[in-house]
């Protein structure tokens, strides 16, 4: 295994405990800004927003690992990207 390989599968590791992390309402720390503004925010809906996301960048570095083209990966990640910020601000807000 080359050292490459050794690092993205390292990554994909640390994003899929720190998206679990976020689930159990450990890693708080991901999510500071929107705590400090926790009127405006549903933090729990954040929680599985962001956990989402640590999830996909742990499923990109892994699929990248096993040499899947990055341009697909691409093609991917950017809509479910948009669409996880999208539900960040609409879906994670609190109704006035």
């Amino acid at each position: 295994m080359s050292t490459e390989n050794i690092t993205l599968l390292v990554m994909s590791i640390v994003f899929a405990v720190l998206g679990i992390m976020m689930l159990l309402g450990k890693a708080d720390f991901a999510i500071k800004k929107h705590i400090r503004e926790s009127g405006k925010y549903n933090i729990p809906r954040l929680r599985v927003i962001y956990a989402m996301s640590f999830f996909l960048i742990g499923i990109v570095t892994t699929l990248v690992l096993y040499g899947i083209n990055e341009m697909v990966t691409l093609f991917v990640i950017v809509p479910v990207a948009i669409i996880l910020i999208a539900l960040q601000y609409t879906w994670a807000k609190k109704k006035d």
